[in-house]
């Protein structure tokens, strides 16, 4: 079998940290998020010729890595019968000056992890990631508009908890 020129292997270490923040939120546990990480790495480097130059690595890598969730899944489910619980939310909380802002923060992204992960995906790609509704269809496997209808649903959930339960609003400059 070939190997993976350096082009490829160098594209691949570039997009590292977006891909991780991708499994995180998919994973929503650090451990877990890189065990997925060095999965779909894994994946990328024994399958890279399947890779077609010319086209969006990141897009095929976030496919991968949500191809390998929803299997992770599946197992989980099948063997456990259960879902796992998700963990509670990290506070960032560092610093008087930052400290209103980094609540809000805390509060959407703690709101993000509650949506379901239909939701939480397609949200993060498009709106994190900045890939197009296309793109993010193609890796969720799903027509565009189903990608459309999950993002608004989310935001509008998003908005609705915000509206709701949040008393913290985003610092605003005021021009002092």
């Amino acid at each position: 079998m070939d190997s993976p020129d350096q082009t490829f292997r160098e594209d691949l270490i570039d997009l590292l940290p977006r891909l991780r923040r991708f499994a995180l939120m998919l994973c929503r546990n650090g451990d877990r998020a890189d065990d997925l990480l060095q999965s779909a790495c894994e994946r990328a480097l024994t399958r890279h010729q399947q890779f077609e130059r010319g086209t969006r690595m990141d897009s095929w890598m976030f496919a991968i890595i949500h191809s390998i969730w929803k299997n992770d899944i599946r197992r989980e489910v099948t063997r456990r019968g259960i879902e796992e619980k998700l963990p509670d939310p990290v506070t960032f909380v560092d610093g008087e000056r930052d400290v209103i802002g980094k609540i809000f923060l805390s509060k959407v992204l703690s709101l993000v992890e509650a949506l379901p992960e239909h939701q939480s995906s397609a949200l993060m790609l498009v709106n994190v990631e900045g890939l197009s509704y296309a793109q993010a269809a193609e890796i969720l496997d799903v027509p565009v508009g189903t990608v459309m209808s999950r993002i608004a649903r989310a935001r509008q959930a998003l908005g609705k908890e915000l509206d709701k339960t949040s008393n913290v609003t985003p610092l605003r400059n005021t021009g002092r």
